[in-house]
Formats: structure tokens, C-alpha cells, sequence
């Protein structure tokens, strides 16, 4: 039923193409895709709080006054926090329920595609009404098309449209008391721009130095860290691209490597071995080891800890934590150079269920969200004045006891660059996230999306031998013999097998950019 559907959809791609063709009226495309009668969006939303904001209904009620005027329409909220969302959208859409926006990443995307229940944003785009959607992706660099190829679907058509942040991924780490961090570069007469510019050992040296630094002059909470699961380091530090599979899978293109792209078997990398080893010290006292992690302890608790791994730095991330009597102000610090990713391209996206009874209306919505900073912002930080305060430099803050604040996840909101910075940040953050992202050199995978289908079986057999070593490969429980079963098992799953197919397939492609 599903395969009639999705080829019946096809069918009506295409008539909608000709008719535009051939038609001379000008409604003609919008007539197809929208009627024009008063809609009421479903839209699936996620939040960062553990519950929903109390004044939902109050935002929900001042947007659709916004929303009436502008597409004839309003919508309705069905939130979730982001631990759970994905479970939650994914029930909702096995029993098709209707929705007509729903955020996703390439892994829910995968998931969706497989079950035929994403609506094609093609012929959406093609009648206008996703201009700014496309055009803010599309006119990033020199090759911001490009980055629109990254999700389009094997069968020829794209089915989610990425959220405007900072797209390439950068190595960060955040300290937990910025004050004490500025004070270490200061008197290390480090620059913090030089950290941008290290290697993986320059990294860990870096940090390693600061945390000894905290442990021997008694500041902080001693030189203890937070967040060293092995798959989360990886995405941060060792330039992979996994390809759209995670980093469980076997095969990736090291993107700062010069040349064609070569798959490798990340797991054998002597960058994967080396960050074991590095990481394996920080744990414990014994046989020499600088007990960052204090035995016993798998990972430290967030709130007591003075560095953390952070999956990307953003310039000017800063945010004020309360410690008893005291506010301190964590930021994260950029740790080594920019890289655009496959995976963190299509981290953040929205698309349109195939339930939708309007997805043309669907679009116009998404549409406001990446070119309406009122509608951003709303969504953001609520109502002016009720909400949140607007200084003369054009930077919100949240009111005391406000509630309804979305800030943390403003990268889910359509274009987070047209929104109002935070007191916390540079007036300018948005014009910098800009240029970090038109300046970065897209990679030559990015355009690539590797077809999983004939190797699926070894897929699922590798990511099973991932998930059941990574504790063991990790500070507290990492050996030699440890490593080497964990790569015998691998081999044993298949890994040579997918590698090969990824380069197969890569060749192939890059063959036809020629």
C-alpha cells in the first residue's frame, strides 16, 4: 500500500509539472498545491524544556493572529521535549496521523523515508512557495546548491529542508567557568585564537595542561571533566564523516585529509587508537594516569565538572550558570578548524508528512520561519514585554520568571540568523555564524548520499558490535585486548564489506561531477 502511494505521489508530481508547463494561468501550480481556504497547521514542535512552556497557548495564539494575515491560516502545537520527541513523531507517523511539519535529522529522515511517509518538497519549491527555505541554503558560498544535493533522496527528490545555523562543524570544548579559562590562556600567554589551529595531540595537550593547572593550584572543581562517550568524541575531534551512517558504522572520509576522498575503516585509524590511549589517562591515578575522571566515576556529573566536549562551537556560546551565591559563565572555545559534514548538514531539518492535507500551506509556514524575524522570534523568546525585554543594541533577555523561553533550541526555527542575539552574545553572532559558514570549504562528499541497501545486513551487524563496546573502549574500561576483540568482531560483521561499497559508490559519483 505504501510503494502505491508513494508512486501515486510520483504520478502527481509530474502531471503537477506539466500542468505548470502548460498552463497559462498564473494561479495555475498554486491552484494544484493550495487551495486558498483557511488551514489549520499541525505541527509537531520540539522544546528543550523538560516540560512544556506555560505560555504555549498564549505564543501559540499571538502567532496565529500573525498567521491569519499572512497565509490565511494558524497552527497548532503538539510539543514534546527533545529527549523524547523522536520516539513520539515517529508513533504519530506509524499511525498516520495527520501532521503537516515535523522536525527530523538524516537519521529520523532515513527512518521516515523508509516507511514511504514524507511528502516531496520538489513541485513546492518549483511554485514559490519555499523561496526563502531554498535560497537561504542554496545561497551559501560558492556551492550552496550543493548542499541541497546532500538531501536529496535517491529516487530524485527532496523531502526535508535543513534549518539555517552554523552548519560546518568545529572541535570546542566547554569550560564551565570561562573566567578561570581566560585567566589560564593569560598567564600561558595563549592566544584563543591559536586553539583554532590545533592538531588532535594539540588538543589534548591543550586541555590536558589547563586541567592540571586546576588541580594544582586547587581551583574549580580540580581538573575534572564531562562527556568523553567515545562515538561523541569522535564526531568532534577526529574529522570524519561518517556518511550519513553514524559513527558506528565502518567507513568514513577523513575530511581534512588532501586528495580523492578514501574510505577507511575509522576503528584501525591511528587517530581512533590514539584518542583511546589519551582518553584512557584522564581515568584513575593509577600506573600514571591524571585522575580528570576520579575512579569509580564512568562520567562526571555535568554540574560538577570544569570542562565538557561540545559537539560544535558556535562563537560567542556563553551562558550564565548559578553556582550557590555565585553566577558563572560557561562558554565554549573553539578547539581546531571548521569542517562541513554530511551529518550535521541534515542535523536539523523539517518536512512534510505525507499524511498533510495542505503542504503547500505547510511550506509557506516553514517559509516565514526563515525570513519573518518577528515569527522567529516570537517562537524564540516569546512576547516583548511579556516575555522577554528588548535592550537599544537589539538583545533579548529573558524576564525573570518568564514563562516561555525556546532559546536553547533556536536552530529548529527555521533561520536562527535573523533572529534577535541574546545579552550574552556580540551584537553581531549571527554576521559571524554567517561567515564561518560561506567561508568553509565544502568537502568532496558533500553532494553524496551512499545507498544502503546492499549492505544493509553488515550495517546493522557493525552497529550492533558498536553499541555493545563502546563502554569498554572507554577511560574506564579501555585495553588492548579490549580493542582488539572490538575490531575482530567488526571484520567478523562485515566491515571490509560496507567500506568497499562506500568507495564503489563514492567512485562512481564522483566520476559523473567530472
Amino acid at each position: 500500500m505504501k510503494s502505491y502511494l508513494k508512486k501515486l505521489m510520483s504520478c502527481l508530481i509530474a502531471c503537477v509539472f506539466i500542468f505548470w508547463g502548460t498552463s497559462c494561468k498564473d494561479d495555475g501550480p498554486a491552484a494544484a498545491l493550495d487551495n486558498g481556504e483557511f488551514y489549520t497547521i499541525e505541527m509537531y514542535l520540539p522544546v528543550q524544556s523538560a516540560t512544556t512552556p506555560l505560555d504555549m497557548d498564549v505564543v501559540e495564539e499571538e502567532l496565529n493572529k500573525i498567521l491569519k494575515e499572512k497565509i490565511n491560516a494558524e497552527v497548532k502545537f503538539t510539543v514534546f521535549n527533545m529527549n523524547e520527541y523522536a520516539g513520539k513523531a515517529s508513533t504519530a507517523i506509524s499511525a498516520n496521523t495527520k501532521i503537516d511539519l515535523i522536525f527530523t535529522n538524516f537519521e529520523r529522515l532515513f527512518f521516515y523515508l523508509d516507511m514511504d511517509a514524507l511528502y516531496p518538497m520538489d513541485e513546492l519549491f518549483k511554485a514559490g512557495y519555499g523561496d526563502a527555505v531554498w535560497n537561504d541554503l542554496a545561497s551559501i558560498g560558492e556551492d550552496g546548491k550543493r548542499l541541497w544535493e546532500q538531501v536529496r533522496y535517491s529516487d530524485g527528490h527532496i523531502y526535508a529542508a535543513p534549518n539555517i545555523q552554523i552548519l560546518p562543524r568545529t572541535a570546542g570544548f566547554t569550560m564551565t567557568d570561562m573566567e578561570l579559562f581566560d585567566r589560564w590562556l593569560k598567564e600561558t600567554d595563549t592566544e584563543e585564537s591559536a586553539l583554532a589551529s590545533l592538531n588532535l595531540e594539540g588538543v589534548f595537550d591543550t586541555v590536558e595542561a589547563y586541567m592540571q593547572w586546576l588541580k594544582d593550584n586547587n581551583l574549580g572543581n580540580g581538573g575534572q571533566t564531562y562527556g568523553v562517550e567515545i562515538p561523541y568524541f569522535m564526531e568532534t575531534f577526529l574529522t570524519y564523516d561518517d556518511l550519513c551512517m553514524g559513527m558506528g558504522v565502518p567507513g568514513v572520509v577523513d575530511v581534512s585529509a588532501e586528495g580523492s576522498p578514501v574510505v577507511i575503516n575509522q576503528f584501525k585509524s591511528e587517530k581512533f587508537k590514539y584518542m583511546l590511549q589519551r582518553l584512557n589517562t584522564w581515568y584513575g591515578s593509577e600506573n600514571g594516569h591524571k585522575n580528570y575522571i576520579p575512579a569509580g566515576d564512568a562520567v562526571m556529573d555535568s554540574r560538577n565538572c570544569d570542562i565538557m566536549s561540545a559537539r560544535t562551537w558556535k562563537p560567542d556560546e556563553v551562558y550564565s550558570v548559578r553556582k550557590g551565591s555565585k553566577t558563572v559563565y560557561t562558554k565554549t572555545y573553539q578547539f581546531g578548524k571548521s569542517y562541513y559534514y554530511q551529518s550535521y548538514i541534515m542535523g536539523t531539518m523539517w518536512s512534510i508528512p505525507a499524511t498533510s492535507e495542505n503542504p503547500g500551506r505547510a511550506m509557506k509556514f516553514l517559509n516565514l520561519l526563515h525570513s519573518d524575524a518577528e515569527i522567529h522570534n516570537l517562537l524564540k523568546y516569546g512576547i516583548e514585554g511579556k516575555h522577554y525585554t528588548l535592550n537599544d543594541k537589539g538583545q533579548a533577555t529573558s524576564l525573570a520568571n518568564s514563562r516561555y523561553n525556546n532559546e536553547a533550541i533556536r536552530w529548529v526555527l527555521g533561520n536562527e540568523l535573523i533572529g534577535y542575539p541574546t545579552s550574552l552574545q556580540s551584537t553581531d553572532i549571527f554576521e559571524k555564524v554567517n561567515n564561518i559558514n560561506t567561508s568553509t570549504k565544502l568537502s568532496p562528499v558533500i553532494g553524496f548520499m551512499f545507498d544502503r541497501t546492499p549492505v544493509l545486513t553488515e550495517i546493522q551487524a557493525c552497529t550492533a558490535v558498536s553499541s555493545t563496546y563502546w563502554n569498554m573502549l572507554g577511560p574506564k574500561n579501555y585495553s588492548e585486548t579490549n580493542y582488539n576483540s572490538f575490531i575482530q568482531e567488526l571484520e567478523k560483521a562485515g566491515a571490509q564489506k560496507i567500506i568497499d561499497e562506500k568507495q564503489r559508490q563514492l567512485d562512481a559519483w564522483l566520476a559523473k561531477q567530472n
